[in-house]
């Protein structure tokens, strides 16, 4: 933004006296992150924010990709190669969905959502039917949650709950809540809108 602003500084009008952002999908959650940085001056001159279809408590379809990989490729690359692949991808850790500290957090809210209500952790662990936090994986006894050898990165899972939870955190600052715009796109129950 410094380099920007810079280029721009003689324009009339400045394009920064009227900044908006607009993230789709993974975009949006970008967008999150900015504006979560309230301080920021760059961010002070935010007139609005903008995300559509945005995954803010993950995505239902990243999690079997550590398994399986991406079927839209299966024509190309064998499941084990597309699982090395996407396990060796840092941003992909962070679609998968909320952890189970940040449903609890929000378990009103999501319960209660008018268009795809979400009453309970949507992971499972199908042999004991308890809750399966992607993000707290744990071993019982000689299993494990993810695949072993085929590139999984808990280092990349550790720093992507992080990410999860500030992109879920509401704005500490009314503010910034006061610029953001959202439209849910194509939701379904596997992208939900953040709560304001």
């Amino acid at each position: 933004m410094p380099r920007f602003e810079q280029r721009v500084s003689e324009c009339i009008p400045n394009p920064l006296s009227h900044l908006s952002l607009v993230g789709h999908s993974f975009g949006g959650m970008i967008v999150k992150l900015i504006l979560n940085r309230q301080n920021n001056p760059y961010v002070q001159l935010v007139h609005s924010a903008v995300t559509v279809a945005t995954p803010f408590y993950g995505y239902g379809g990243q999690l079997g990709r550590y398994f399986i990989g991406d079927p839209d490729l299966y024509l190309f690359y064998s499941k084990r190669d597309l699982v090395r692949v996407v396990s060796s991808l840092a941003g992909g850790y962070t679609l998968m969905f909320l952890d189970e500290e940040t449903f609890q957090r929000d378990d009103a809210a999501l319960g209660n959502d008018p268009q795809f209500p979400l009453p309970n952790y949507p992971v499972l662990d199908a042999t004991t039917g308890t809750t399966a936090d992607p993000y707290a994986p744990g071993t019982n006894g000689g299993m494990v949650r993810y695949p072993q050898n085929y590139g999984f990165n808990p280092a990349h899972l550790a720093r992507a709950k992080v990410m999860c939870q500030q992109v879920a955190a509401p704005f500490a600052s009314p503010a910034i809540n006061g610029k953001f715009l959202q439209h849910p796109g194509r939701a379904n129950r596997q992208q939900r809108r953040y709560p304001k």
